[in-house]
């Protein structure tokens, strides 16, 4: 079996994904504390975010960059189809920045998070054992 080598952004993403999770999760406590709370929403998004965390993962180490360009795109529909499903038409700016902001912290959260906890499996295929 052939090793496939790790490039420096590659290195970088899995090197840092510790302490950019926790600068994610730090974000997002701050977005849901200074923004409104919807259940039903919060919940469609860490679900569309862990969907994209896995994809983007996926594609970023396997080199798949046709399944990066869909699921960019998919993040714009969905997110925009969950806030008007869940919320309603917003009128207010800084109540859009709010939804924005936490739907972009969990994005970040799960795709950091998930480099994170699958680190020792990318490590272990790239035939590397620490960075």
């Amino acid at each position: 079996m052939e090793n496939k080598h790790l490039n420096r952004r590659q290195t970088f993403l899995l090197k840092w994904s510790p302490l950019l999770s926790v600068a994610s999760l730090l974000w997002l406590i701050v977005s849901l504390w200074r923004g409104p709370l919807y259940f039903y929403y919060l919940s469609v998004c860490s679900g569309i975010a862990l969907i994209y965390g896995e994809l983007s993962i996926r594609s970023y180490y396997q080199n798949i960059g046709l399944l990066t360009a869909f699921s960019v795109a998919l993040l714009v529909i969905t997110e925009r189809f969950a806030r008007n499903a869940f919320v309603g038409d917003i009128t207010d700016s800084d109540l859009g920045w709010g939804f924005a902001s936490q739907y972009a912290s969990l994005l970040l959260l799960s795709v950091f998070g998930l480099s994170w906890f699958f680190r020792s499996r990318i490590l272990k295929q790239s035939g590397r054992y620490d960075i």
